[in-house]
């Protein structure tokens, strides 16, 4: 939506002088069209900015005495300071007065919003406390509404010691947060991909500084375990106003624990009712060999092909699948995984729409 604001001359005389009153309708967020009216025809100018001094403009060198210019750009529910400008074509020059506008507030999210895809996604690694804002790297993974992909919070490489993890989101202006969710990644086979204790939530006010949030989650969390695969993790509390969440967790307490976190999407929710979840409950028949020590369950989106894994290391022939968004198509397969750690053909494809 664009702003209008109108600035009138007083048309009488070769050197005209300017209406002092000005008048604005239609603020919108970003936008701003200027107008005004000369007796001549003259070129078009517009200074601008959030202070007296300006620093921005845009012009229009066409001889007119209708003007309009357009300001894009614009911050969010921010004051700005503008005049404008017109030179006729004997280089005569009037300028209005200093004049003000501000411009709209964005309005706030539904209840139950998802917000962390409005921020920028970060992961922290090799951190030897667990508040510290060191090493920190940009991670869109974590907020893309990709559910099944994994985050390896370090990169790709084991950590050397006990340190601790994190994965978030940060935002440029605060935002109404009442629960977190988080998607714990896949648990591989080297005994690495979960966090090894002091699981937390924490807060910052200004994109820099953490705290703990001392919020509980649910359900309580598997360390050092196949079972946190592919677990949506929720943390709930008073509602807050921050500029950024992230979870936190300690990994290799010892050298028999996991060396890192995978972690698959971070959630941050407006107070208020979040839409309606969906899950999959998939079942399939015990595989004749006898040495079948697990299974392995795949997911995509395309019917046939680009399948990736949701749950790996399943001891039983049944699982649920609470990633999924509404309004989706989803097409499955399971594998068969044997003591050596050979893996069979993919089964059968079968289907879940979700509505």
């Amino acid at each position: 939506m664009k702003t209008l604001f109108t600035l009138l001359l007083l048309c009488c005389t070769a050197s005209a002088q300017f209406v002092t009153a000005t008048q604005a309708s239609s603020i919108g967020q970003t936008t701003a069209t200027i107008t005004w009216q000369t007796c001549a025809v003259s070129d078009s100018t517009v200074k601008y900015g959030t202070t007296t001094a300006y620093g921005q403009q845009v012009a229009d060198g066409v001889l007119v005495s209708s003007h309009s210019l357009v300001l894009s750009g614009l911050n969010v529910g921010t004051l700005y300071h503008a005049s404008v400008v017109s030179k006729d074509g004997n280089s005569q020059a009037v300028s209005s007065p200093d004049f003000t506008f501000t411009t709209a507030v964005a309005p706030p999210p539904p209840p139950g919003t998802n917000v962390a895809p409005q921020g920028i996604a970060y992961r922290w690694h090799t951190n030897t406390t667990a508040l510290l804002n060191t090493n920190k790297v940009v991670a869109a993974g974590l907020n893309d509404n990709d559910l099944t992909t994994d985050v390896h919070l370090n990169g790709g490489n084991n950590e050397t010691s006990a340190v601790y993890e994190a994965g978030g989101v940060v935002w440029s202006t605060a935002q109404s947060i009442s629960s977190v969710k988080f998607i714990s990644g896949t648990w591989v086979s080297s005994g690495d991909g979960g966090f090894s204790a002091n699981l937390s939530l924490q807060f910052t006010t200004d994109g820099t500084t953490w705290t703990q949030s001392g919020w509980t989650v649910s359900p309580a969390y598997a360390y050092d375990s196949a079972a946190a695969s592919g677990v949506i993790y929720t943390f709930s509390g008073t509602a807050v106003f921050v500029r950024g969440v992230r979870v936190s967790g300690q990994v290799r307490t010892s050298t028999n624990t996991s060396y890192w976190e995978n972690m698959r999407e971070v959630q941050a929710f407006t107070p208020g009712a979040p839409p309606p979840t969906h899950s999959v409950a998939l079942n399939w028949n015990a595989s004749t060999s006898t040495n079948v020590v697990g299974y392995n369950l795949y997911r995509s989106q395309i019917s046939g092909s680009g399948y990736g894994l949701v749950f790996g290391a399943i001891s039983g022939t049944s699982i649920t699948d609470t990633t999924v968004q509404n309004i989706q198509t989803y097409y499955y397969v399971v594998t068969a995984v044997d003591s050596n750690g050979a893996e069979s053909v993919y089964s059968n494809q079968v289907q879940a729409v979700i509505p």
